[in-house]
């Protein structure tokens, strides 16, 4: 599994676990609190606007924006809870920006290095030099450096992902649209 597809699994797990016990209350229309009835811990508000959807509370704040799957309440949560809930595509609809994937970066560095027939054992021993390289690197920027200055790779210098951190709170929002859906819409 790639560092990429491990990471959107503990997040997915992660949520699931810190909500086990979370229940979903309306305060007002379009407004709920979600949390466990006992405890703050990972507690939100959700709330929606057209074309907005709000989240904030002790999980962090997010935004998603989409005006033409979030017009009405109903509409968003239909689109959150959609057979093709896929966390990258709603991370892409929010704030949430990209960094450097150090692990992935390395993988990839890793997988390249070992995809080198014996052969060409010269272009072998430069992708080790850069594995090598990258893994001493300070800053993102120094990673960046190092790939470009290898002349390796044309156009790639280091993969990118959301932060973990932000992977969770999306999957957090995507349990609370079905636990509001289920409770205020009846749907599943």
């Amino acid at each position: 599994m790639s560092v990429h597809m491990d990471k959107l699994q503990r997040s997915k797990i992660y949520a699931d676990e810190v909500m086990k016990n979370h229940r979903v209350e309306r305060l007002y229309e379009q407004c709920y609190r979600v949390s466990d009835p006992e405890s703050w811990n990972y507690g939100f508000y959700i709330s929606f606007a057209p074309g907005h959807i709000f989240i904030g509370g002790d999980i962090g704040a997010m935004v998603i924006v989409h005006y033409s799957a979030a017009k009405t309440e109903e509409n968003a949560l239909r689109w959150l809870g959609g057979a093709n809930a896929d966390l990258d595509y709603f991370l892409s609809k929010t704030t949430a920006k990209q960094v450097m994937d150090r692990a992935a970066t390395l993988e990839m560095l890793k997988k390249d290095y070992e995809n080198q027939s014996s052969t060409e054992q010269s272009y072998k021993s430069q992708h080790w030099f850069l594995y090598e390289e990258v893994m001493d690197c300070g800053s993102d920027h120094e990673v960046q450096q190092a790939i470009y200055d290898s002349r390796l790779y044309d156009d790639w210098y280091g993969s990118y992902d959301y932060e973990e951190r932000e992977m969770f709170k999306m999957a957090c929002i995507l349990n609370a649209a079905r636990m509001i859906r289920s409770k205020y819409h009846g749907q599943d």
